[in-house]
């Protein structure tokens, strides 16, 4: 079961790390492709996969769950995951493999059909919103 531990302080708020049995975990999203918005890189899918969009309506009843434990009076509004697009981080530890299997490079990921292998490592709160944080572990050109 999805669990989120201890709060913990941070510049911004407040965050909590998201546990799977008390490990990390990830999810394979449908296909899809990554561009940048607003200087933030948004992944959209091709089409929605049922399973797909009911772990993310999932995630959003916890997080709002996480948020009235921890900030019942808060009245801060839910970054909403929709099936559609989620806003994604590329970290140095991400790995990208051609249709190939051959490894691959990130500066060629842009305008080309992917899946990803994503994890939301926290759950994070500022003054105004909360959501999640989702990383990406490995893109797959298809």
């Amino acid at each position: 079961m999805l669990k989120y531990h201890e709060l913990i302080k941070t510049p911004l708020g407040s965050k909590s790390n998201l546990k799977l049995n008390k490990s990390d975990w990830f999810i394979q999203t449908p296909p899809g492709y990554i561009s940048i918005i607003n200087n933030n890189l948004i992944f959209r899918v091709d089409y929605n996969k049922q399973k797909y969009s009911i772990f993310l309506n999932k995630l959003n009843e916890i997080n709002k769950e996480w948020k009235d434990i921890h900030f019942p009076n808060g009245k801060q509004k839910i970054v909403k995951m929709c099936p559609e697009h989620i806003e994604v981080k590329i970290t140095d530890h991400t790995e990208v493999f051609d249709k190939y299997n051959n490894i691959g490079y990130i500066k060629d990921i842009y305008n080309k059909r992917l899946m990803l292998l994503i994890t939301t490592p926290n759950i994070w709160i500022s003054k105004k919103h909360y959501g999640n944080t989702w990383e990406v572990l490995q893109v797959k050109y298809i």
